[in-house]
């Protein structure tokens, strides 16, 4: 018995939601205004209900030459793909039911193993792999906390981080599987 809030720029309308807030989790960073009022919102939804799991899959994959990458890029992935996961549990970790709840971030291969032009996406897995990391040391008698590191998954976004099609018959050979995961791969994994 419990109910799921998605929070993303836009709605996937695939995916089986009892609540949904638009949330810009850039702006959830840099913003105090709007952190304030998102958060306002999330507790307007949880109320006085008690969190079982928060899972983290949001992500921004910035793919550019690193002639082209600014700074600016770099910190709109962390603060997209790792600052707002800490913003998140910092203001919810009071909400979790007991030591059972869990925290899952879907890092990526990138973090380990990566290619040119993602330099800003495995920064930010990577930096990500570490938090999570130092979060289980820090909020592992409250909570636990893991992080997956999925290789491709067969999203818009690896369509668009690749290119075109032919890269992604590319890259399932490099797979032991010669496959390219499925979202519901990886909806097997979080719910254990």
């Amino acid at each position: 018995n419990y109910e799921v809030l998605g929070i993303d720029v836009k709605i996937n309308t695939k995916v089986k939601l009892d609540h949904f807030l638009n949330i810009n989790l850039n702006k959830l960073c840099i913003d105090d205004n709007y952190r304030n009022k998102k958060f306002i919102e999330i507790k307007e939804i949880i109320n006085k209900k008690k969190l079982i799991g928060l899972i983290n899959c949001a992500a921004i994959q910035i793919t550019k030459e690193f002639d082209n990458l600014s700074l600016d890029d770099l910190q709109v992935s962390i603060n997209t793909n790792v600052l707002s996961i800490f913003v998140l549990v910092k203001q919810l970790k009071n909400n979790f039911c007991n030591q059972e709840s869990f925290i899952i971030n879907i890092s990526s291969i990138h973090s380990k193993l990566s290619k040119s032009k993602f330099l800003a996406y495995s920064f930010s897995k990577s930096a990500l792999d570490g938090m999570s990391k130092a979060m289980a040391i820090e909020l592992g008698d409250k909570l636990n906390i893991v992080s997956i590191s999925p290789a491709a998954i067969d999203t818009k976004m690896l369509l668009d981080g690749l290119g075109n099609k032919k890269l992604v018959e590319k890259v399932k050979n490099f797979h032991p599987t010669k496959t390219i995961g499925h979202p519901d791969d990886i909806v097997k994994i979080v719910t254990f």
